[in-house]
C-alpha cells in the first residue's frame, strides 16, 4: 500500500503534482493520486462452471449415475508503473519522480482448472417386504491444475510505450505449475429391517498425489446403525415422542492436507528446488539453484478413529427437534511441519506424521418450529464441548504454537497476567517482572517456580510460563432465531 501524509497536497499552484517537501513514509512514492492517474493497472478476469450428469436405469432397481463438473478461472494483469514528476509546492521545481528507477512495465498470468467426476452404481432390493437392501459402488475423482505466467522489464524511453517488447533492461520471467488429484473407490451397504434396525456399512480407499507412491494409498471403513424406537410396538400408545432415533457409529477417516495449497503442502515429499539470477561470476549474473526444504519421504495419510452415540428426537406434534452426541475422536500421524534451527539455512521444514491426538466432547442442538396464522417461528440453539490433548509425541515442538505431550494442540506457551500493579509497596513485595523497572500501573504476571524456585527476572524464565489451550473453548451456545 502507498501511503503519504493527509496533510500535505495534490497539486501545486501551478497545476503540478504536489511533492512533499520532508521525507514521507516511502520516499519514492510522495503523491498517491499520480499513482491513480498516470500509468495502468488493468486486470482481466474470467471464470467458467459447468456440471453435466446423467442417470440411467439399468434394471429394476439398477441404477447407474455419473456427474462431471470443470470449473475454469483465469486472471490477466498489465501494470505499467511511468516515469512522473512531483514539484515542492514551496519552490515549484521538480524534486523527486514517482519511480526513481524510470517506467516499467509487469505482465502476469494464471490459471486454475478444477475438474470432478463422480460415478456410482447402485441396486436397491426389497425382499418379503421387511428387508430393504442398498448396494453400492463409487468412483470418485478430484484434481486441479494451477499455472502462471509472468515478466516484467525496465528502461522504457517514455511513458507513451507501455507494452514489455519496448523495454530495454532487466528483463525478468516467471512461469509455474503445480496442482493436486484424489482418486476414491467406495462400496456402501444399506440394511433396513421394518424401517426399525438401521445399518449402514462403508468401505473406502482413497489415493492421495500429495504422498509418495509407496503411501499414496489409504483403507478407511466405518459402520453405523440405528434403532428407531418409536416404531416398537411398546411406544405405540405413548404420545410424548414424534420421533426417537438411537444410533451409533465407529469409523476411521484420512486427512491429506497439510495446512498449506502450494508446493509446500502438494508436493512435501519431494525436496523443491529454487531458480534465480541473482549470483554474481566473473562480472556476469548467472542462474543458480538452491534446495528450499528438507523432506520426509515416508510422510502418509494422517488417520482419525471416531466412535459416536447418540440420539434425534422429535416432539410437541414434530414442533422440537433435538439431537444429542457424544464423540471420540483419535486422530493418529498428524500431519504438521517441525521446527529447524535457522543455522540449517532451509527455507522450508519438512512435513511429517507427527503426533496421536485424542478429541472428546459433546455437542446438544435443538430447533422449534411452528407457525401462528401469518406468522413463522423458527429458534434454534446448539452447545459443544470439546477438549483434546497430545497423547504421544516423540519430537515435542516448542514456541509460540506448542505441541508438548499431555498438553492441547497448538497451545500457547505464555505468562499468566494476575492484573495491574496497584501500588509501589504491591511491586517490592512481588518476583521481579519483565518491566525493568516495574511501577504502579505495569502488568502483574503469576509467579508459578514460587520462592524455592527460579525468581522472575527481565526475561522471565521457562518455569513461570503456563500452556494455555487454543481453540478449545469451554461450552460454546450459539443460538438463532
Amino acid at each position: 500500500m502507498y501511503r503519504t501524509l493527509p496533510y500535505y497536497g495534490t497539486y501545486t499552484s501551478t497545476g503540478e503534482y504536489a511533492s512533499t517537501w520532508v521525507n514521507s513514509i516511502n520516499a519514492q512514492f510522495r503523491n498517491p493520486l499520480a499513482m491513480v492517474n498516470e500509468g495502468k493497472n488493468n486486470s482481466a478476469y474470467g471464470n467458467i462452471n459447468t456440471n453435466v450428469f446423467l442417470n440411467y436405469k439399468l434394471l429394476e432397481g439398477l441404477k447407474f449415475n455419473v456427474t462431471a463438473g470443470i470449473n475454469y478461472s483465469t486472471n490477466d494483469n498489465q501494470l505499467f508503473v511511468p516515469k512522473t514528476l512531483v514539484y515542492n509546492p514551496k519552490t515549484n521545481t521538480a524534486t523527486s519522480t514517482m519511480n526513481a528507477s524510470g517506467p516499467n512495465a509487469s505482465n502476469s498470468w494464471d490459471k486454475t482448472l478444477y475438474k470432478t467426476l463422480f460415478s456410482s452404481l447402485t441396486y436397491n432390493k426389497t425382499i418379503a417386504k421387511d428387508h430393504d437392501f442398498t448396494l453400492a459402488g463409487i468412483y470418485s475423482q478430484e484434481e486441479e491444475e494451477y499455472r502462471s505466467l509472468s515478466g516484467s522489464i525496465m528502461g522504457f524511453v517514455n511513458n507513451s510505450l507501455s507494452e514489455l517488447n519496448a523495454g530495454l533492461t532487466t528483463p525478468l520471467t516467471n512461469g509455474t505449475t503445480y496442482g493436486w488429484a484424489l482418486r476414491s473407490y467406495i462400496g456402501r451397504l444399506n440394511y433396513a429391517f421394518r424401517e426399525k434396525y438401521l445399518f449402514e456399512g462403508i468401505a473406502r480407499y482413497d489415493g492421495s498425489s500429495r504422498f509418495s507412491p509407496k503411501n499414496r494409498w489409504g483403507f478407511f471403513p466405518s459402520l453405523s446403525v440405528g434403532w428407531r424406537v418409536t416404531q416398537e410396538n411398546f411406544m405405540k400408545d405413548q404420545t410424548f415422542f414424534d420421533e426417537l432415533k438411537i444410533r451409533g457409529s465407529l469409523g476411521r477417516s484420512g486427512n491429506d492436507r497439510m495446512g498449506f495449497n502450494d508446493q509446500r503442502d502438494l508436493y512435501a515429499y519431494i525436496p523443491t528446488l529454487a531458480f534465480a539470477r541473482f549470483y554474481p561470476i566473473n562480472d556476469n549474473i548467472a542462474t543458480g539453484i538452491a534446495q528450499m526444504s528438507i523432506v520426509d519421504e515416508n510422510i502418509k495419510w494422517e488417520v482419525g478413529t471416531k466412535r459416536n452415540i447418540g440420539f434425534d428426537a422429535t416432539i410437541l406434534k414434530r414442533k422440537l427437534n433435538v439431537t444429542f452426541d457424544y464423540f471420540t475422536d483419535k486422530r493418529e500421524g498428524i500431519l504438521r511441519q517441525i521446527q529447524l534451527p535457522d543455522f540449517i539455512g532451509i527455507r522450508n521444514a519438512p512435513f511429517r506424521n507427527l503426533a496421536t491426538v485424542s478429541n472428546k466432547g459433546w455437542e446438544l442442538s435443538a430447533n422449534y418450529q411452528h407457525k401462528i396464522g401469518e406468522l413463522d417461528i423458527n429458534a434454534g440453539f446448539n452447545l459443544t464441548h470439546v477438549k483434546n490433548k497430545i497423547d504421544y509425541i516423540p519430537d515435542p515442538q516448542k514456541g509460540r504454537n506448542a505441541l508438548l505431550q499431555g498438553e492441547p494442540i497448538n497451545a500457547f506457551y505464555m505468562w499468566k497476567s494476575l492484573g495491574i500493579f496497584q501500588s509501589q509497596k504491591e511491586v517490592d513485595e512481588s518476583a521481579k517482572q519483565n518491566a525493568v523497572p516495574t511501577q504502579p500501573g505495569d502488568i502483574k504476571f503469576e509467579d508459578f517456580s514460587g520462592p524455592e524456585g527460579n525468581r522472575m527476572v527481565s526475561l522471565m524464565p521457562m518455569t513461570d510460563k503456563l500452556w494455555v489451550s487454543l481453540f478449545q473453548p469451554g461450552p460454546t451456545e450459539p443460538t438463532s432465531i
